[in-house]
């Protein structure tokens, strides 16, 4: 039997083919009141009302939604502790105290987060090509005026050296103006691009029978020609059979879960 492989949160899952209508980009979702958590609400299928199951939450996971929350959450903290950075190597400068700020940019916080999270998307990219590109390119523009950044403080501390403090006093003041505002700038881009993610999420449409609806999915991998599945180590209401291809785990999703809440908000 053919299948649909998709990922959710880096483990792969799959449905039958012949169940599967189509998949789309998220459109405009109208929330259903007092329906479960995991059911986002209908959306209009050219003409037809077809409620959508976020699986995440169905499967007792962080929604993409507050994953992308909590992303920014962090990102405007390193945000600000660059700003932060900047403000103590001006006050040491001034002060004449020694200069204490993180002078290797692999070393901050968001250099630390930095490396393995872009080599993560590198890897996210090779495996299935499904990886924000926007997101990736504005993150590798992140390189050269992080890198730059923290040389400020190399440079100040050179201009010390040789009797030249109010020429790094200025120094510091200018980087306000030139490498602080480039990391403000891409910060607040990568904002913008983390937002519109959701308009690009990822919904699967299932027909089975005369019930029709949507299951959201991380991203959709390829169809797998299945002959073998077996009972799954540990099975849940959501999977209960798996199989392997290529050496690979393959989570058989049980779409009768998703059936009866869907008839209710449809």
């Amino acid at each position: 039997m053919i299948y649909l492989s998709f990922s959710i949160q880096s483990t792969t899952y799959a449905v039958p083919v012949k169940y599967i209508s189509e998949s789309i980009q998220c459109s405009h979702i109208t929330r259903i009141p007092r329906m479960p958590k995991f059911v986002l609400g209908v959306m209009n299928l050219r003409g037809k009302i077809v409620p959508v199951m976020d699986t995440r939450i169905r499967m007792g996971m962080q929604s993409k939604n507050e994953e992308r929350e909590s992303f920014v959450s962090e990102l405007k903290q390193r945000e600000r502790e660059h700003i932060h950075w900047l403000e103590t190597l001006e006050n040491e400068v001034v002060a004449s105290k020694n200069i204490s700020v993180q002078r290797d940019p692999s070393l901050c916080n968001f250099g630390k987060w930095y490396k393995p999270f872009m080599e993560k998307l590198e890897r996210e990219s090779a495996r299935n090509n499904n990886v924000d590109n926007a997101l990736m390119s504005v993150l590798r523009s992140f390189e050269e005026p992080h890198k730059s950044i923290h040389n400020i403080a190399n440079k100040a501390d050179a201009l010390i050296a040789k009797g030249l403090k109010d020429e790094a006093v200025q120094l510091i003041k200018n980087t306000r103006d030139t490498e602080l505002a480039k990391m403000k700038s891409l910060f607040q881009n990568l904002y913008n691009v983390v937002e519109g993610q959701e308009k690009r999420d990822i919904v699967v449409i299932i027909q089975m029978e005369d019930d029709l609806f949507g299951i959201t999915v991380d991203a959709i991998d390829s169809t797998l020609d299945i002959d073998e599945i077996k009972k799954a180590p540990v099975q849940t209401e959501l999977v209960q059979f798996m199989s392997i291809v290529d050496n690979q785990a393959v989570q058989i999703l049980n779409l009768d879960a998703f059936t009866e809440i869907a008839k209710k908000a449809a």
